[in-house]
């Protein structure tokens, strides 16, 4: 990354950290350093610990609610796909047992008594 692009877009100054012989190297290479810039480090420095407090519960909210939305939306898409695919496997399954009826005698009275057009 150029140094010159964290400051460029106000993010501070990047350094790569010296390189530690004993520690081993992750995927990627060593890790990356990133120096806040001085206004963000000026703004924690002036919180104190309620404000921070404050914003750690707002952000934590947001959190649960990103991930009761997540779940809901899973529920919703599965309730879906279970209605469609029990009505598909209910009218599916009364084709072939009417099909059957059709050449079964018994079946076929049967078949005439559950859906109510039974007439002797």
């Amino acid at each position: 990354m150029d140094p010159a692009y964290g400051e460029a877009y106000g993010l501070g100054e990047y350094r790569e950290p010296p390189p530690d012989p004993d520690k081993p190297h992750h995927i990627g290479g060593a890790a990356r350093v990133l120096k806040f810039p001085r206004w963000l480090e000026d703004w924690f420095e002036r919180q104190d610990e309620d404000s921070l407090s404050t914003i750690d519960e707002l952000v934590a909210e947001r959190q649960e609610r990103a991930v009761v939305r997540k779940w809901m939306r899973r529920i919703w898409h599965g309730a879906i796909a279970t209605l469609v695919t029990t009505a598909l496997a209910a009218h599916w399954f009364s084709d072939q047992l009417a099909w059957v009826a059709e050449r079964l005698p018994v079946l076929r009275q049967f078949w005439q008594l559950v859906t109510g057009s039974f007439q002797k």
